[in-house]
């Protein structure tokens, strides 16, 4: 009965251990295919906050085996110590699900339209990476798009293609030195608005007129 018990307590402990590791990995849904698929994403905080931010991005073409080294290397980054993660990282291990035919920048009415595309689109542009590494293929033009085109309209983005064999932790480090992308300056203009900055750059798109209670301009006024 004893060992029985010595057991059970080891096994809690190691579940323990394994879950405190795995809590420093953030998830995301980001997106749904056509298919009703659901897009994720991971990341894990560097202890500096000013730290850069790198997005590593797989299966932009569809599932092709590079999702499982994506995340195993997402959670080998959380299990160093504070000291020892000078980069933001974030990670779409398969961006891409039912491989559908994508276009960048995504056209059409957003997400009833193009929905994987646009779900990309936006949420890269929001978290506004310093740099893109698309992990195997670059399908639909990608890469050049990123670079010479503001995501989301909040700036450009460099990117770098990595072999998905050559993915390791040691690359991901060499990325530490990375200056501001102007998506990611672009993002920090913005977090500096004061509250009525933000008010008058609403006000402009969204007026004061409030004559037909819809969802866009009742969050324009909320906000």
């Amino acid at each position: 009965m004893k060992q029985q018990f010595r057991l059970i307590t080891l096994t809690l402990l190691l579940t323990m251990q394994a879950s405190l590791a795995c809590a420093q990995v953030q998830g995301w849904d980001l997106g749904l295919s056509s298919e009703r698929s659901l897009i994720q994403a991971l990341g894990v905080d560097a202890d500096n906050p000013a730290a850069p931010t790198i997005l590593l991005i797989g299966g932009i073409s569809g599932p092709d085996g590079v999702a499982d080294t994506i995340s195993a290397v997402v959670n080998e980054y959380s299990q160093l110590s504070d000291d020892n993660k000078p980069i933001n990282l974030l990670a779409i291990p398969v961006a891409n699900p039912d491989a559908e035919n994508l276009q960048f920048p995504p056209v059409g009415n957003a997400y009833s339209e193009n929905p994987v595309a646009h779900a990309l689109w936006r949420w890269i542009g929001v978290h506004a990476p310093d740099l893109v590494a698309i992990v195997g293929d670059d399908a639909f033009d990608f890469q050049r798009t990123v670079e010479s085109i503001p995501v989301a309209e909040f700036g450009t983005i460099p990117t770098v293609l990595v072999p998905a064999e050559e993915l390791r932790i040691a690359n991901l480090l060499s990325f530490s030195s990375r200056t501001s992308s102007p998506a990611r300056q672009e993002l920090r203009r913005r977090l500096q608005r004061t509250p009525l900055e933000l008010a008058r750059q609403l006000a402009q798109v969204y007026g004061h007129d409030f004559s037909t209670p819809a969802y866009v301009p009742g969050m324009g006024l909320v906000g």
